[in-house]
């Protein structure tokens, strides 16, 4: 099992569990992640959030910790091997990525592929995932106060316990879009261009 480094009482309720991989810094925004969270008890939006990752940057882990230690909802896992990160994302309902700036994220392809719906702040790594992604298994909204609601109620929408119906959906897009086919021909297609261009 994974081991809880920071963790407080769970709500009685069962809530929806989201998960946030990633080293602890600001470019990957945990604090933001946590805000989000705090905030939802207005919207009545049950939900808890896991953190995993190594503590990158000490000062931002600090105030991290200390957010994490301030509210019911959160737990820290520190940081975990690819197994225990698997295990996790596989316990969860769904996969929230807070950061603010990033490529393409591994987190968001192995929660898709474990069948689990993904969150994700709209930033251009994200959206290159994500565009084409179906509702019911994607969400991608601004850190404003109209995207964070738009959070919440997508969150009330998959609810807990993914169906198999959205596991299967989830599967068959990352499989579908980022297959090792898919990924030659895009490759391929920039190989030509840059012959093209030195013609």
């Amino acid at each position: 099992g994974v081991a809880i480094l920071a963790a407080n009482p769970l709500p009685q309720n069962q809530p929806i569990r989201g998960v946030v991989i990633g080293g602890i810094r600001p470019v990957k925004g945990q604090l933001d992640a946590l805000m989000w969270l705090s905030e939802s008890v207005k919207s009545c939006v049950p939900f808890t959030l896991d953190f995993a990752g190594p503590i990158i940057d000490p000062h931002y882990g600090e105030k991290f910790l200390a957010a994490v230690g301030e509210n019911a909802r959160a737990q820290y896992c520190g940081e975990l091997s690819p197994d225990e990160t698997k295990d996790l994302i596989d316990s969860a309902d769904f996969l929230l990525n807070s950061s603010v700036s990033e490529g393409a994220s591994n987190a968001i392809l192995e929660a898709l592929a474990a069948g689990r719906p993904v969150a994700a702040r709209a930033i251009p790594g994200n959206a290159g995932l994500l565009a084409s992604a179906p509702a019911d298994i994607a969400l991608l909204f601004a850190d404003d106060k109209e995207g964070v609601s738009s959070f919440y109620t997508w969150l009330k929408k998959i609810g807990s316990s993914p169906p198999q119906e959205t596991i299967r959906l989830a599967q068959r897009f990352v499989t579908g879009s980022f297959s090792l086919e898919s990924e030659l021909d895009a490759l391929e297609g920039v190989y030509n261009q840059v012959l093209l261009a030195s013609e």
